[in-house]
């Protein structure tokens, strides 16, 4: 009777969330026409080390698509950084050390740094592992001609550079967060984001990154406990790349959840809950038909459902990105959903006691 029960709550779960999946797809490939709107723009960069594809990225920041003044500030610990002898190869750039404020994480000092050598009225930061398209920039500011926002935020997507399973994991787990960005819970991606430098100051940005180890999730609570608008920008979309193995890919995604739980505890709790359960049902139907029960059949809902989603948001993602069609999204991706979620669930167990973060080779307590 209880297998019962819990299988018409299963399904009438399911028929309730069907109604969002088709919308997911739709809003991703959305393109809103602003009018035309192009102030100087200061884009800032932290770079440490060389990541893949690196001095492509940097060469596609430098060709964007954008009719206003530019200005391009790449922030490095040290001039002997392997980094360094890339960037010098082009002209019409900054590249500035990390001034190392007080009581700001390096990340952090370093956005920190840019943004005091910058003149743009728009600010936009991002990660040296990007590789956007041309019009990556134009997509971040021109949503910020409307007062109502507050911030611009562009996502990425993995493109694995290795066909096995445990390539296609990262960019499986990465990709659930289109669902929040093209919802109401969005939040400001560090990785790509634009803002208005007199909002910069206005929201004391600086202050929100005092003796933080994030620099996004900071500000998206600020923006979320004052009710101001995010817009996600999907055009804005960039190609990240995946070369982990299965132990970076759980230290980075356990890293992600801890981010969530020290700035946003109760979707990290919601998040617990809606995988935990996902796991459960999914396990649950899987031991049910190996033992012969075809109920276990309607318990295995949620993860084909899931499936269906990846397909949905993969078959977007490849008009999004057609630019990017050649570097070869991997089909796999979304297979590996209900162990992104899974794994997910894992991860939002194992940060309960963490106490140290570990980014770029540094390690930081919190």
């Amino acid at each position: 009777m209880i297998l019962e029960i819990l299988a018409v709550l299963v399904i009438l779960s399911e028929i309730y969330f069907m109604k969002g999946i088709a919308g997911t797809r739709k809003r991703l490939l959305l393109r809103r026409e602003w009018n035309r709107y192009a102030p100087p723009v200061s884009l800032i960069m932290p770079c440490r080390g060389v990541d893949h594809r690196f001095e492509d990225g940097v060469r596609a920041l430098l060709s964007q698509d954008y009719a206003g003044r530019k200005e391009f500030i790449f922030v490095v610990d040290d001039m002997k950084d392997e980094c360094v002898k890339i960037l010098r190869k082009f002209k019409g750039i900054r590249i500035l050390i990390n001034r190392n404020f007080e009581n700001y994480v390096g990340k952090n000092s370093a956005l920190l740094t840019g943004v005091e050598a910058s003149k743009g009225k728009a600010l936009v930061f991002a990660d040296s592992d990007i590789l956007p398209a041309k019009d990556w920039l134009r997509s971040l500011v021109e949503p910020l001609q409307n007062r109502k926002i507050a911030v611009a935020t562009g996502y990425r997507w993995y493109f694995p550079l290795r066909s096995g399973l445990v390539s296609c994991l990262r960019a499986a787990w990465d990709g659930i967060g289109f669902s929040l960005m093209t919802g109401k819970y969005r939040f400001v991606w560090g990785g790509s984001f634009a803002i208005r430098r007199s909002d910069f100051r206005k929201f004391g940005v600086r202050e929100l990154w005092k003796n933080e180890i994030s620099d996004d999730a900071p500000l998206t609570r600020y923006l979320d406990a004052n009710k101001m608008r995010i817009e996600f920008a999907p055009r804005a979309v960039v190609a990240s790349f995946d070369d982990y193995k299965m132990s970076e890919i759980v230290q980075w995604s356990n890293r992600q959840v801890l981010m969530v739980k020290m700035y946003a505890p109760k979707s990290w709790k919601l998040g617990m809950l809606v995988t935990g359960t996902f796991t459960f049902f999914t396990l649950l139907g899987i031991v049910l038909l190996a033992s012969g029960n075809v109920t276990g059949g309607v318990f295995l809902l949620p993860a084909v459902l899931s499936t269906l989603r990846a397909w949905l948001r993969y078959s977007a993602m490849q008009k999004l990105l057609l630019v990017f069609a050649h570097l070869g999204m991997k089909r796999t991706t979304i297979l590996m959903e209900s162990i992104g979620k899974m794994l997910m669930f894992y991860n939002t167990l194992r940060v309960l006691k963490v106490k140290e973060v570990e980014w770029r080779g540094k390690k930081y307590r919190i």
